[in-house]
């Protein structure tokens, strides 16, 4: 619905509607699929102090609507909750609002949202680094986690492959982690191999949790590898968290 031309939604462009969600994206907001576009918008709204402005328009509604339609294709195209994704988000709108200025569709491929060159994100980690230790393990997770959006998001939605493929590695590197000789209560070293799995823990909890959970206390324990992939990508709204770990507990290990 196109909006009603008087000189004060005049003001209100798209292009005025891409600012307040680049403003948002500076706030780190949790950004959940299930949020609604609608919803979405109005958090975008209030976080820009909009509220009153467009509720004194003559068509406050036409408002919500356009910027709603703004945000749903990205909304639509989330694999999972993306926690402080808020930055990420306006990124992405603002990427298609090129495209579609620029009337550019992408190609039909399985391939990646973005042109930009793909860095390992160890690499990436360590090209930045401030000095010769080891880079944070927050550091890690976070280039992981911006490596796997990145690489994952498509125009048709998130790639099922790039998420079996980090599910996959997660399950080999819990398993190596596992395999390391280590004194009771020392935590591991790798960080590298604990930043893919907290990419999983942050996009595919249930499931990473159920493999951990399956490994550590099923009656079969250890699980071999496969076990440990064939757990990991089951679908998390397919995971009984209760059930589950009553199974694990009450089986007597």
């Amino acid at each position: 619905m196109p909006l009603e031309n008087t000189d004060a939604e005049e003001r209100i462009t798209r292009e005025t509607m891409i600012g307040w969600i680049e403003h948002w994206g500076e706030s780190y907001d949790d950004v959940r699929p299930d949020d609604g576009a609608m919803r979405l918008a109005n958090r975008i709204i209030e976080y820009n102090a909009a509220t009153e402005t467009i509720e004194a328009l003559q068509n406050p509604d036409a408002v919500y609507d356009e910027l709603a339609s703004i945000l749903q294709p990205v909304l639509s195209s989330m694999d999972g909750t993306y926690f402080a994704g808020s930055e990420w988000f306006a990124g992405e709108v603002d990427r298609m609002e090129a495209d579609r200025i620029n009337g550019e569709r992408p190609e039909e491929t399985d391939g990646l949202a973005s042109e930009e060159p793909r860095i390992p994100f160890i690499v990436e980690s360590e090209a930045t680094a401030a000095d010769t230790d080891e880079p944070p393990l927050d550091e890690l997770i976070t280039a992981a986690t911006h490596e796997y959006l990145d690489s994952g998001m498509t125009y048709d939605g998130f790639s099922e492959h790039v998420r079996t493929t980090w599910r996959n590695a997660a399950a080999y590197d819990w398993s190596k982690l596992m395999a390391e000789p280590r004194s009771t209560g020392e935590w591991s070293s790798d960080a590298n191999r604990l930043a893919v799995l907290g990419v999983t823990m942050q996009f595919a909890p249930e499931s990473t949790c159920m493999m951990i959970a399956s490994d550590i206390l099923a009656e079969n324990a250890p699980l071999s590898l496969p076990a440990l992939r064939e757990r990991i990508n089951t679908p998390d709204g397919m995971v009984n968290t209760d059930l589950l770990f009553s199974r694990l507990i009450d089986n007597g290990g």
